[in-house]
């Protein structure tokens, strides 16, 4: 079991950094995407700081499971965040599908590490 936790944390490491990086040098898209569900510059870099010390916390959590626990669900807070932004801008099917996902694979992730700790 803690390989599959193992590959699923640093799975989503990668995507959280980068993604989070992103946000932090204001890259083109991540600005557009965020703008589009009303996410102004100060919160959008603050999304990104969070992403990558999540990013950080689920690798980190590979050795101290309660740092990984804390990280997973820290990450699952800001995609739910993230799912009421996106509801809030009308957004409906595919635009849901990548915050819902990671919500999902987040949570599994704390469930597992729990469970494997």
């Amino acid at each position: 079991m803690f390989i599959v936790v193992s590959v699923l944390s640093v799975l989503l490491a990668v995507n959280f950094a980068w993604y989070g990086g992103g946000k932090l040098i204001d890259a083109k898209p991540a600005v557009e995407a965020l703008d589009a569900v009303g996410v102004g510059a100060q919160l959008r870099k603050t999304i990104g700081v969070l992403e990558i010390l999540g990013a950080v916390g689920l690798v980190a959590g590979l050795w101290l499971a309660p740092i990984g626990v804390a990280a997973a669900i820290g990450l699952a807070l800001l995609m739910a965040g993230a799912l009421v932004y996106h509801l809030r801008a009308g957004h409906r099917g595919g635009e849901l599908m990548m915050p819902a996902v990671l919500l999902v694979l987040t949570v599994v992730t704390a469930v597992l590490r729990l469970v494997t700790a």
